[in-house]
């Protein structure tokens, strides 16, 4: 959560691409590795980026795969960010995928955003013919032991909730005053969108 207080800084305002922070896993064991195997197995293909990340991946031997940790995303490069996402949900919904999907159990959103986020930005960064060329992602925080700091985060007046925090009714409390504080127009929207769902 960014409070309305805290503005972005400077440097994220003319960014391409910024996100959270960059985060780096192990190959090894990578969900994106399993859901190409997946993909393979059942003929289908996944999108040039995917397979290109991973191709680099392979051939680099590297030890890590990086991913974008999308706590916050957003940017001025809209084109790209519409590419992206768009490509994202084709994966999750088209049923040309859904042989792939099925046998790879590609439930991982994380994976499916943060992974192909970079897979994305990494091939048309470099690609001589693409649209997006040139392609850069900047980061609210250097690292994610910077991100998970109390006293950057406070810093940055910024706040990601991890996993089984955004179900705890105290923090869900915590939010709902801070949302009806910070932004009351929002909060009513909120309020009615709750009601129409029977929440």
């Amino acid at each position: 959560m960014i409070s309305e207080s805290v503005p972005l800084p400077v440097e994220l305002d003319d960014a391409p691409v910024f996100a959270q922070c960059p985060e780096y896993y192990p190959r090894a064991s990578h969900h994106a590795f399993h859901i190409a195997n997946s993909f393979s197995a059942a003929k289908a293909e996944l999108p040039v980026e995917w397979q290109w990340a991973i191709s680099q991946a392979i051939s680099q031997d590297g030890e890590f795969i990086r991913k974008e940790n999308c706590g916050i995303l957003g940017g001025a490069h809209t084109d790209f960010i519409r590419h992206y996402a768009q490509s994202a949900i084709d994966v999750i919904l088209n049923p040309d995928y859904s042989a792939g999907s099925s046998r790879s159990g590609i439930r991982s959103n994380m994976t499916m955003e943060q992974f192909f986020l970079s897979a994305c930005a990494e091939y048309h960064r470099f690609h001589p013919t693409s649209p997006y060329r040139g392609v850069t992602v900047r980061h609210l925080f250097p690292s994610q032991s910077d991100a998970f700091d109390p006293g950057c985060s406070a810093r940055a007046g910024y706040t990601h909730l991890l996993g089984d925090a955004k179900s705890s009714p105290v923090v869900g409390k915590r939010r709902e005053e801070r949302v009806k504080r910070d932004d009351p127009d929002y909060f009513r929207r909120c309020e009615q969108v709750a009601r129409s769902i029977g929440a």
